[in-house]
């Protein structure tokens, strides 16, 4: 696969998501925190929409979600929590395997297409959870001078 780089505002695909994720599941209240100023950033805008999209929609099944973005000059950083039962921490090294077995089996093949696209973008997925506590699935993406 190769990506299709533009110079955009990150936030605005992002914003663009969420909306989507609303729209798709009436009732699941997403809370949101970006800055209020443009987001720049090189990057495939149809390729992160998916990972966006596969990571709020995991989340919205799981309940209340909630979004943020955070950017310093080298990084951007995308946070996407649920307020689910959480993961298993046998499970998180698992995750990003297209087939794993374990109760994320389900999410599985999204949540590796989810970690690829973010390494063709030179960044990276990552996951944390507490069970009882949810889990936040991170996207960083490296802001090239």
């Amino acid at each position: 696969m190769t990506l299709r780089p533009v110079e955009g505002d990150l936030r605005r695909h992002l914003e663009a998501s969420v909306a989507r994720c609303r729209t798709a599941g009436p009732g699941v209240p997403v809370e949101v925190t970006v800055p209020p100023e443009v987001v720049g950033l090189r990057f495939d805008p149809e390729r992160l929409e998916q990972v966006f999209d596969v990571l709020l929609s995991n989340a919205a099944r799981q309940g209340g979600v909630r979004v943020e973005l955070e950017a310093s000059p080298e990084q951007v950083l995308v946070r996407v929590s649920d307020r689910g039962p959480g993961i298993p921490e046998a499970e998180l090294p698992r995750l990003f395997q297209p087939f794993p077995e374990g109760p994320a089996r389900g999410e599985a093949l999204g949540l590796y297409v989810a970690s690829e696209l973010a390494k063709l973008h030179g960044g990276a997925l990552s996951a944390e959870s507490r069970p009882g506590q949810g889990a936040t699935f991170s996207v960083s993406l490296p802001r090239v001078a």
